[in-house]
C-alpha cells in the first residue's frame, strides 16, 4: 500500500497517455475552495483564476 500520494501513479484511459504521479495530476485543476472560499468567495475566485491553472 502506498504511503502517500507521491507514491501513487495515474494513467489516463486514452491511447498515448503517460503515467503521472497523482499529486501532479491533482494540481492541474484548482477550485476556489483551495484558496479559502467560504461566505465571501470573490477573493478566492480571483486567486484561483490568477493561479494560471484550470478552475473548476
Amino acid at each position: 500500500m502506498p504511503s502517500s500520494s507521491n507514491d501513487v501513479t495515474y494513467l489516463a484511459p486514452y491511447t498515448g497517455s503517460v503515467s503521472r504521479i497523482l499529486t501532479g495530476k491533482l494540481a492541474d485543476v484548482v477550485s476556489p475552495e483551495d484558496f479559502g472560499a467560504a461566505t465571501d468567495d470573490a477573493l478566492a475566485v480571483e486567486a484561483a483564476l490568477a493561479s494560471g491553472r484550470n478552475v473548476r
